[in-house]
């Protein structure tokens, strides 16, 4: 995709923003999947996915953004029917991906918590120009327990290693299900979320690299009826 604007006239009260508006995205993935079945009660899965995708922005000469990137992610998987009311999953996945990022501009701001926005041309100017690669393995586990018929809990766990932040997060998850009558359901859930900064806000030299991932509750509670 492929977005332009053009100004003839100042759109902001800092005189520096005029011209050019670019904003350019493409991307392409291939994945590859491959399950197997080894017995009733026991299940693997692995998938690949690999592919290139291309950031571009532009506002005039105030500031220019590109970033390529190859995004390569792997996922294995292992499904284990223990008893008629115990299932295991466990798996490992694998996200790397190597980057190219040429920033000029003003400093770019963080994306929550920053406070009133100043004119742009007034933040301090930077020019970066750098390679590198992400690395972000993961391990989880998770069982579905089924004490008594229509009753199921499930209860998992996450762990992930951010290489560019140096930095861990962990996660642990719970939810529960009841089926009261064969139409209507019951459900319920907890548990910990993370997510790493953004590149722009981790790279060195553009960001921070001493941040922590972001992290949030996440409490749910519904009905399903049908």
């Amino acid at each position: 995709d492929t977005f332009r604007l053009l100004f003839d006239e100042e759109v902001s009260n800092d005189a520096a923003v005029r011209g050019n508006l670019d904003l350019v995205t493409q991307f392409h993935y291939g994945q590859l999947v491959w399950d197997r079945d080894w017995n009733e009660d026991l299940q693997t899965e692995l998938s690949v996915q690999v592919g290139p995708s291309r950031n571009r922005f532009g506002l005039g000469d105030l500031f220019q953004f590109q970033g390529d990137f190859l995004s390569i992610q792997t996922r294995t998987e292992a499904r284990w029917r223990v008893a008629s009311w115990l299932r295991l999953i466990g798996g490992m996945d694998i996200q790397i991906i190597p980057f190219e990022l040429r920033v000029e501009g003003p400093q770019p701001r963080q994306n929550e918590g920053r406070g009133v926005d100043g004119p742009p041309a007034r933040e301090g100017r930077i020019s970066v120009d750098t390679t590198g690669s992400v690395y972000r393995p993961a391990a989880y586990v998770e069982a579905e327990f089924e004490p008594i018929d229509d009753l199921r809990f499930v209860a998992g766990f996450r762990s992930d290693w951010y290489r560019e932040i140096a930095s861990w997060s962990h996660n642990p998850r719970f939810s529960a299900f009841w089926q009261v009558t064969e139409s209507t359901r019951l459900r319920g859930g907890v548990g910990l979320y993370s997510q790493p900064p953004f590149f722009s806000e981790s790279v060195e030299g553009v960001g921070n690299p001493d941040l922590s991932p972001n992290q949030s509750l996440h409490v749910g509670l519904g009905v399903d009826h049908e």
